[in-house]
């Protein structure tokens, strides 16, 4: 019971700045829309901003919930153990955030022939351009990202979900105060600034609890733990980084303004997993932790089984309305300034398919979850693998035929494939006798 109310409480603390959150970023796009409406302008920024990224999504993604698996473990050690384990994760994640930074440009410059496919050569050059201004913005975010994973380790719910909310309210203010007048460069200058604001609010959160310990040259087991584990979990976190990727390269194909109706599409449905599998998933995964490293699997095992069912029991029901209604959501939290009719259609399509993958990916999340605390990051990059070529062929195959809905269909219909084999492979491990 007292795993149960633990659980509930810290994601009602996270859902609570979540929505908060969540809701500035959907302002902003309401705002994006009526500003800049559909364009190629917007689709090359989108580019740019999803390949700027990759570090946090692949990288850190995976060293935050490897890091909040390992601080369970080290906190039986005492205080100075954490502090010393906390200031080496921040030092690794500096460096990686710097050699990131210095690669992806050159990287995304030979791969943008097949990262935008349908984009022409002056397309391909603004991406880039866009790319080398964000630079700040990539080398910052990894740091920030592991703090933020430090505060939720140390259940601080609230402040790790607040604190990424900084960057989208000052772009919603940017977007009021200068509409289009400075173009898409109001989208770089507020990643940069908010991101940066947003780490040292971090930092100085963490100082005050005295978390953070004098900066040595020595590196300890745990943290070449952290690296290592990171290391193979961040293989399946870039292969399903990999399917977004994928779902913008065929977009291009769609012609002019594409990406952007795929964004506005993926509001809605991104919306709902923000406010429901990311706190869950967050909170579910130290107690998850917690509840391993005191060798209770059975109970760990019962808490994976009543998520699970309750989350698909719930958010079936709830897709079902919100396709019913899709139209007239987007119509309402749209329309108007540069956003037409046309544009309503096109995004109400992609949307109502895009909601088809609500209920997989929040049962993808509890399953994933519970592989990452009982270290079996080798089977959630395994199933990030298969995913990655599911949503190749399924968009070769309906692409073509269907367009941006065919993108999106593909995306559903590879989470729920994601959601099985990962609900099989924690089923299949809880059931055997060893962790």
């Amino acid at each position: 019971m007292k795993t149960q109310e633990s659980i509930l409480k810290g994601a009602f603390f996270f859902l609570g700045a979540s929505i908060l959150v969540k809701g500035i970023r959907f302002i902003q796009s309401i705002i994006t829309a009526n500003v800049f409406g559909v364009s190629s302008e917007l689709d090359t920024f989108f580019i740019a901003f999803n390949i700027s990224m990759l570090p946090v999504n692949v990288l850190f993604f995976a060293m935050q919930a490897v890091l909040v698996t390992t601080l369970s473990q080290v906190s039986k050690d005492g205080e100075e153990k954490v502090s010393r384990f906390v200031t080496e994760s921040l030092i690794l994640s500096v460096a990686i955030s710097l050699l990131s930074g210095i690669a992806i440009i050159p990287l995304a410059w030979i791969f943008m022939p097949f990262l935008a496919p349908g984009f022409n050569e002056t397309l391909r050059s603004n991406v880039i351009d866009i790319l080398i201004q964000l630079f700040p913005f990539i080398i910052i975010s990894g740091p920030a990202w592991i703090l933020t994973g430090v505060l939720q380790s140390k259940k601080r719910f609230f402040s790790s979900a607040i604190i990424p909310g900084i960057t989208p309210l000052l772009t919603v203010l940017f977007l009021f105060t200068f509409k289009n007048s400075i173009g898409i460069k109001l989208f770089v200058i507020c990643m940069c600034v908010g991101i940066l604001f947003e780490f040292l609010l971090s930092f100085w959160i963490l100082n005050r609890t005295k978390i953070l310990s004098r900066i040595t040259f020595n590196i300890s087991k745990e943290c070449r733990k952290l690296a290592g584990e990171s290391f193979i979990l961040s293989i399946g976190t870039f292969l399903m980084f990999c399917t977004s990727l994928v779902e913008q390269a065929f977009a291009t194909l769609s012609g002019s303004g594409g990406i952007s109706i795929l964004y506005y599409g993926m509001r809605l449905p991104y919306l709902l997993i923000a406010l429901s599998a990311v706190p869950l998933g967050a909170s579910i995964l130290s107690h998850f932790s917690e509840l391993l490293a005191k060798s209770e699997k059975k109970e760990c095992a019962r808490v994976w089984a009543k998520y699970t069912l309750v989350s698909l029991i719930i958010s079936v029901p709830v897709v079902a309305v919100l396709i019913w209604l899709s139209k007239e959501l987007v119509a309402l939290l749209f329309a108007g300034g540069s956003f037409g009719i046309i544009e309503i259609e096109k995004v109400t399509a992609v949307q109502q398919l895009f909601l088809l993958q609500l209920p997989a990916y929040i049962g993808m999340v509890i399953s994933q979850r519970l592989l990452t605390a009982m270290n079996q990051n080798k089977i959630v990059g395994a199933i990030s693998g298969f995913s990655l070529l599911s949503i190749l062929i399924l968009n070769a195959i309906l692409e073509p035929h269907l367009g941006l809905s065919g993108v999106a269909l593909s995306t559903s219909m590879m989470y729920w494939i994601a959601f099985s084999i990962s609900a099989g492979s924690a089923f299949r491990i809880v059931k055997s006798k060893s962790v």
